[in-house]
């Protein structure tokens, strides 16, 4: 089966159909190709470029996070991971030696998932309230749109002026993030958990238990309609549970847990 190639709706920015960061340099990629290798990369790049696969260079926030944290391979969670180099939040730190967990409900990304990340785990769920054997998934004309939220599709669709449709509604099972984080991270939770859900960020958040799962970062998609208010909520929420903002782009941001600031 043929991997689509993401594409990008002409009236919205999103964080996974980018191919590279702006932070801290550009480096181009191609879309459904192995990228050359990372020291080729390091090695051709223009000196004090360096290199991003994230929409806006969220993977370099983190990672300095995480050397602030003096934390060289860090585990992750990547919920909503969509395509296995192209707008990544995890991709770098998977290059630089780290390991986690890849979710992703689209069937059609798996195989990509699975045979250009193979130290990772690919999981074929959604992550949900509880537990459910069977939900409905909107699958878009835009892959990267695709999500579990029946009035998130349904507006993309309204809004779009015909751009973007539900091509079809699949069956697909819900898993409790909290049993995932149990039974793949036996430490107690991943160093770092992006999460881009397509609506659905918040609510995920919220069914986390934040006594026993602290993962030491999160990335969430903060941005609003159309690309330009953010959602205060997701803010809000975190920072009820002890999270503190430490980095933002248009589309995401970064949180670290308070105690670790000491």
């Amino acid at each position: 089966m043929d991997t689509p190639t993401p594409v990008r709706p002409g009236f919205q920015l999103f964080r996974r159909d980018f191919l590279v960061g702006t932070l801290a340099g550009v480096v181009g990629s191609a879309a459904g190709e192995y990228l050359a290798p990372l020291e080729w990369k390091l090695k051709t790049m223009p000196e004090g470029a360096q290199l991003s696969f994230s929409q806006a260079g969220e993977d370099m926030v983190v990672l300095g996070l995480l050397k602030y944290l003096k934390i060289e391979k860090p585990s992750y969670m990547d919920v909503g991971a969509f395509h296995p180099t192209i707008g990544s939040n995890t991709y770098l730190m998977y290059r630089l030696g780290g390991r986690g967990v890849l979710i992703e409900p689209n069937v059609d990304m798996i195989p990509d998932l699975k045979g250009k990340r193979p130290g990772d785990t690919v999981l074929n769920i959604g992550i949900g309230l509880d537990d459910t054997p069977e939900t409905d998934y909107y699958v878009m004309n835009y892959p990267q749109l695709n999500t579990f939220d029946a009035d998130e599709a349904k507006r993309r669709e309204r809004d779009s002026g015909g751009k973007t449709v539900i091509k079809q509604i699949v069956k697909m099972p819900l898993v409790n993030i909290n049993k995932v984080i149990v039974e793949h991270f036996p430490e107690g939770s991943p160093d770092f958990l992006s999460i881009d859900t397509e609506g659905l960020d918040l609510i995920i958040l919220k069914t986390m238990d934040y006594a026993k799962h602290r993962p030491k970062l999160i990335c969430a998609e903060t941005m609003g309609d159309e690309g330009i208010r953010m959602i205060p909520a997701i803010t809000e929420f975190l920072a009820s549970k002890d999270y503190v903002v430490r980095g933002m782009t248009l589309a995401n941001t970064i949180y670290i847990d308070k105690k670790l600031l000491g």
